[in-house]
């Protein structure tokens, strides 16, 4: 995750907790444009939480993250290197980006079905090898 303002970038470790992500969130400028990559469900409670708070949030594909930092000519994979790139493509890129929205409490109830039924259609057909 990044958020970048007037294209400052300053890296920075946050336990992804309600409590730690607020008061992070507390410390960014208005205006501030929040980018992370989608990681399952572990991206939400960010998202959720800025997106409240009314930043602009953008939910990146990690395909296109990585597709972006070749073309840049990054090959290495640390956290930081990811930080710079998601912070360089979301200032270059968000205006051709599509800011998140939060998925809807009925949305969100159909998700962790879909989810649960997989795990149990993927447990029926190991007890069956």
């Amino acid at each position: 995750m990044v958020a970048c303002a007037a294209g400052h970038f300053a890296p920075r470790t946050v336990a992804n907790q309600s409590s730690a992500l607020r008061a992070w969130l507390a410390t960014l400028p208005p205006g501030s444009r929040i980018g992370l990559e989608s990681t399952g469900r572990y991206h939400e409670l960010v998202a959720d939480l800025a997106h409240k708070l009314g930043f602009t949030v953008y939910v990146l594909n990690p395909k296109d993250t990585r597709y972006y930092a070749r073309s840049l000519g990054r090959r290495g994979k640390t956290d930081r290197v990811d930080a710079e790139v998601l912070a360089r493509y979301v200032a270059k890129e968000h205006g051709d980006l599509r800011a998140y929205v939060p998925a809807s409490p009925a949305q969100r109830d159909i998700d962790r079905l879909l989810r649960r039924r997989a795990s149990i259609v993927s447990l029926r057909g190991s007890l069956r090898a």
